[in-house]
């Protein structure tokens, strides 16, 4: 074997070899260089034992998994990089597996749901969505097929002074390869936008009934377009 191997690689695999002629199976990898590329191994050497005992030979299994590792490599830098810019995003987030079970969240998650990170690892996602998972189920369906889905849904958080909370849910499919392999949840509490919205619109009704009482007349004047409305009082 060291006439076939070069002497670099067959340093390297020396004690290996002689661990399986004792009779010990191996299994492990290295980096092969020839010439200017190096070439990812995975070997086995698997002893030939005869019925007495005695080690008769080696068996060798080598396979090439330089493309394999490559790509391992890459989905883990891309989820190392996703996981961080999460980290610093105003907004919740958990990766949820094709079985519905949460894989990652951020921080931001554990926060709002009062409970550490590793507290929702292996739980199933619909456990957070409360009375309104029947109603989510079609939506997390289409994001298990690759559809992106979106939805908004209320959920009681006695941690906040206002408890009923109002959440607004991206789901994003998780392709890799072609195959689907769950989603990525984004979630907003949007209750303060909601809250603003509703009094906004109060008080429209509210300046609606005052000018119908007063018979008043109301004008506004659009800045960016320069656009002017006036009301039919002062037509």
């Amino acid at each position: 074997i060291a006439e076939v191997l070069d002497g670099p690689t067959f340093t390297k695999v020396k004690p290996r070899l002689d661990q399986a002629m004792r009779g010990r199976s191996q299994r492990f990898e290295f980096d092969r260089e020839t010439g200017d590329v190096t070439r990812r191994l995975l070997c086995r050497y698997e002893p030939d034992v005869l019925p007495d005992g005695r080690v008769d030979g080696v068996f060798f299994l080598i396979e090439d998994v330089t493309a394999i590792r490559r790509m391992e490599s890459r989905l883990h830098t891309a989820a190392w990089e996703r996981q961080v810019v999460a980290e610093h995003v105003q907004v919740l987030v958990a990766h949820v597996d094709s079985d519905l079970c949460c894989r990652w969240v951020n921080s931001r998650f554990g926060e709002w749901h009062g409970h550490p990170r590793e507290f929702f690892v292996g739980r199933d996602v619909r456990e957070f969505l409360g009375q309104d998972s029947a109603f989510a189920e079609e939506r997390i369906r289409r994001a298990c097929d690759g559809e992106y889905a979106y939805f908004e849904h209320s959920r009681h958080n006695a941690r906040f002074d206002n408890p009923d909370r109002t959440l607004r849910v991206h789901l994003v499919p998780n392709t890799v390869s072609g195959a689907v392999g769950g989603f990525i949840a984004l979630v907003e509490d949007i209750t303060d936008e909601v809250a603003s919205d509703q009094a906004r619109r109060r008080n429209l009704r509210r300046l609606s009934d005052a000018q119908a009482a007063g018979d008043l007349g109301l004008w506004e004047i659009d800045f960016e377009t320069g656009e002017v409305f006036w009301s039919d009082q002062l037509r």
